[in-house]
């Protein structure tokens, strides 16, 4: 991934959630214009928020959620 796309990425759920300046959204914006790959990424991300929202929400068992947090722990630290 290109360190401007890993920019990107890592400003995209603010984006989404509209918590990000207009400086940072109009730099989103720029890119998503030029890089299809960050777009795709962008679209995947509100794929997941829309079908999240309509499936019933159910307890994760601490041992899943313990283990989702190490994944996503180490995955951050590559970056």
């Amino acid at each position: 991934m290109k360190a401007k796309c890993l920019e990107m990425y890592r400003k995209m759920s603010e984006y989404l959630d509209l918590e990000c300046d207009q400086a940072t959204r109009e730099k989103v914006e720029a890119h998503l214009e030029e890089c299809r790959q960050c777009g795709d990424c962008l679209e995947s991300i509100r794929r997941t928020i829309a079908l999240s929202e309509i499936l019933p929400q159910e307890p994760v068992p601490e041992e899943v959620r313990s283990s989702l947090r190490q994944a996503l722990s180490r995955c951050i630290e590559k970056y």
